[in-house]
């Protein structure tokens, strides 16, 4: 059986777009917010955050901008995303590991 790390993060992100799918799912951030995803927005096949336009609710609000998938958090810093304007609107960081902290302002 093939592991996440082996998988194509095309593939996953795809997968993961699936799942978020289901808005019945409730979800804690790392920083222990309460999450759920009440849309998981379109997948972005070009550059950019992997979805846009999906729309969260963190502790009760209302927040919708980009999300951004990878395997271990962090490759937002190797893939230099923290610089790069097309990031900005990132409003969820959707990872697997998280080896890295990362603050973002």
């Amino acid at each position: 059986m093939e592991t996440y790390l082996e998988k194509h993060e095309r593939i996953l992100q795809k997968e993961i777009h699936k799942y978020f799918s289901e808005p019945s799912r409730i979800y804690k951030s790392e920083s222990g917010k309460r999450l759920q995803i009440i849309s998981p927005g379109t997948l972005n096949l070009f550059k950019g955050p992997d979805l846009l336009d999906i729309a969260i609710l963190l502790d009760g609000f209302l927040i919708i901008g980009s999300a951004e998938f990878h395997k271990k958090s962090s490759d937002w810093i190797s893939h230099n995303h923290s610089t790069n304007p097309n990031f900005q609107n990132v409003i969820l960081h959707i990872v697997f590991e998280n080896d890295v902290k990362i603050n973002q302002n």
